[in-house]
């Protein structure tokens, strides 16, 4: 059995999911200034109804199979969104609290009828947390005034040590030797490895610890002068090994083959910018938020996101649009 790879075993206080996805959020926010920040929120469920995120007026949209979109819930500022066998959606939801100076965040699960619940943080847990084949969670660290970036491993016991990275920086390695800046939204593979952006790159985490770029600054990715979070945000791994990742800064979707080929699958050029990414069956489908030149629309009014389907064959079908 495939075992990890630590790093030095140096005991780490343990970190809350719930504190997690509020410094996930807070990373996030420092990305992509010029344009805002976007979520990354869509999924699709069996019967092939889509649900996306739209945080500029903080609503969770439904197109459903004859392409209506409605307003599925409200009052909810989530970047990421996960969904259930049964059909249940949940999400995160992120707000800053001016008064105490802080930022407040809670897991919340919705029916698909609409029927809105929040989660305590042990239920928040099983549907957030990244686990591993062997039980053990893990979560990034990030400090950009620092100058540190870790990937921590948390043992089914609790205990908590660093699985890879320290420093600041992009070097692949093994354990301590690669280096990270701050982290987007990553997501497991098929092959049990962690996948995410970092620093505006794509990153691979191996179970062994080894770290890869997929997609770096040789392929005009990521701007090592700046200690911003990943431009890439939805990122997705079929069942073949292909990773689909969704650049919000150069408004394109890239799909990188298991041979290491980096083509483009959307290019939203002026006008749209993709945030967020999801498998349907065979279809890959997109969320997409107006862009002008210098930034995000939907906030002046434009209307809202979309989500378009990439079919098999390269054919781009708007699905629908949130007004």
């Amino acid at each position: 059995m495939i075992q990890f790879i630590l790093a030095p075993e140096k005991p780490l206080k343990k970190i809350s999911l719930i504190s997690f996805l509020a410094l996930l959020g807070l990373m996030v926010l420092t990305s992509a200034q010029a344009l805002a920040h976007p979520g990354w929120g869509i999924v699709v469920n069996k019967k092939g109804e889509i649900y996306f995120g739209d945080v500029n007026r903080n609503i969770v949209w439904k197109i459903d199979t004859r392409g209506i979109v409605s307003s599925f819930i409200r009052g909810k500022h989530s970047h990421t969104l996960h969904i259930h066998d049964q059909g249940n959606i949940y999400g995160d939801h992120v707000e800053y609290d001016r008064r105490n100076d802080r930022w407040l965040t809670h897991g919340w699960m919705a029916t698909p009828e609409g029927r809105v619940s929040i989660l305590n943080s042990r239920d928040a847990e099983k549907i957030f947390k990244l686990i591993d084949s062997k039980g053990n969670e893990c979560l990034f660290h990030g400090d950009a005034h620092k100058r540190i970036a870790e990937v921590l491993k948390v043992s089914p016991a609790g205990d908590t040590t660093i699985f890879a990275g320290g420093t600041w920086g992009d070097r692949d390695g093994e354990g301590a030797q690669a280096q990270f800046r701050t982290f987007g939204p990553a997501v497991w593979g098929p092959d049990q490895c962690l996948y995410f952006g970092s620093g505006g790159i794509i990153r691979k985490l191996s179970l062994d610890g080894t770290v890869t770029t997929l997609a770096g600054r040789e392929q005009g990715f990521g701007n090592p002068d700046e200690p911003r979070a990943s431009g890439f945000l939805g990122i997705i791994v079929d069942s073949k090994g292909t990773v689909y990742a969704a650049h919000w800064e150069k408004r394109k979707v890239i799909k990188i083959s298991r041979d290491g080929t980096i083509t483009t699958v959307i290019d939203g050029g002026i006008g749209w910018s993709p945030s967020g990414v999801v498998l349907g069956g065979n279809d890959l489908y997109v969320l997409e938020h107006r862009a002008g030149v210098i930034g995000l629309l939907e906030k002046a009014g434009f209307g809202g996101p979309r989500v378009v389907k990439v079919s098999l064959n390269g054919k781009i079908t708007v699905v629908g649009t949130a007004p």
